[in-house]
């Protein structure tokens, strides 16, 4: 999963793989995915060369796909994007 991470993030900051830092926000979760097997998700974050992202990685059968985490704007849950905790957008 890290390793999708880290390739995404290399392009997207524009940062080499020394100078990325790599963390794992949540807990890796296991879903049965029908045909496809065990699917796993989980959430990473990326720091370097003066930028960050947050990544949804999702793996199913060893193939490992690291997406940029959106924030929504309609929601009624609180994420890490906001500043206050409960505060609506």
């Amino acid at each position: 999963m890290t390793d999708a991470v880290t390739q995404r993030a290399e392009q997207d900051l524009v940062c080499d793989q020394a100078s990325t830092r790599i963390r794992q926000v949540g807990v890796i979760s296991h879903y049965q995915g029908g045909r496809q097997g065990t699917v796993e998700r989980a959430t990473f974050s990326a720091e370097g060369c003066g930028g960050s992202e947050v990544y949804s990685v999702e793996c199913v059968r060893g193939v490992c796909f690291a997406n940029k985490d959106v924030p929504q704007k309609d929601k009624k849950t609180p994420s890490y994007y906001d500043d206050q905790p409960g505060a609506q957008q």
